[in-house]
């Protein structure tokens, strides 16, 4: 198989790991790595998966994404930001933002982040 095939693998694998992790964020969904196997067989369906390769790269996949998620948890800024916004998923929607490769856990880009929450809740306060 060539690598531009498994490479592609790879961002499929990646791409339907990170809407499972939204189903996770916006609905409660658990996101189990042996459920993710199954369901990736059957949504991608190719030979390739049935090899062992395939699966250390799911693993390797689901903790990336994983653990910028525990990271995001843990990041004081963060933490002062859930907590200014109670009512909100601020550790959800920042992990799925960088799970995208839209934000990484800087304090530039969690300025850039609050900056936005308060543009969005401007016109709240207003009323």
């Amino acid at each position: 198989m060539e690598n531009n095939e498994k490479d592609k693998i790879e961002e499929i694998i990646e791409a339907l790991m990170i809407k499972a992790f939204f189903e996770k964020f916006t609905r409660d969904k658990k996101v189990y790595i042996k459920g993710m196997y199954e369901f990736l067989r059957k949504k991608v369906g190719l030979v390739w998966l049935k090899e062992k390769p395939f699966y250390s790269k799911a693993r390797k996949i689901y903790e990336r994404l994983h653990s910028k998620y525990r990271r995001v948890k843990r990041h004081k800024k963060m933490t002062k930001l859930q907590n200014k916004y109670k009512n909100l998923r601020i550790y959800e929607a920042y992990s799925y933002l960088e799970m995208k490769g839209k934000f990484k856990l800087v304090n530039e880009d969690i300025e850039t982040f609050e900056e936005v929450l308060e543009i969005l809740f401007a016109n709240l306060k207003k009323k």
